[in-house]
This record gives C-alpha cells, structure tokens and sequence, in this order.
C-alpha cells in the first residue's frame, strides 16, 4: 500500500465525511496526477453504484408489472 493509498485510508477511517469534503480532501492533500486518479476511481464507483440502484428498481417496476398482470 503507498503512503498515499494509506493517509486516504486513515482519513475515511478517522473522518465523518460526505462526498464534497472527501474530494477536497484529496486535492489538497494529494499532488494533481494522484488527485485526478483518486477522483476518477471515486466517480467510476459512484456511477457504478447509481446504475446498480437503477437497475435493482427496474427489475422491481416489472416484477410488480408482471405481478398486476396476473
């Protein structure tokens, strides 16, 4: 693990954070190559996370399709 992986670790683990102070977090406290890094694997799992909830409700919406069919 870098030091870098390690103080972003530490600082999740020891902080109350949203989002917003996490990012901010990270490029104050990484230098631009690391931060631009950071922040896409962030985005990447946050999107993945948006489409996953969006997925999960559609395959409600038609399981209660199919179910008002019946």
């Amino acid at each position: 693990m870098t030091p870098l992986h390690h103080h972003t670790l530490h600082y999740c683990a020891t902080h109350t954070i949203n989002h917003t102070s996490f990012i901010i977090h990270i490029i104050h406290h990484c230098n631009r190559k690391a931060a631009v890094i950071l922040i896409q694997r962030y985005w990447r799992g946050y999107m993945a996370r948006q489409r996953a909830r969006e997925i999960r409700q559609r395959n409600v919406d038609y399981q209660q399709a199919i179910a008002m069919e019946k």
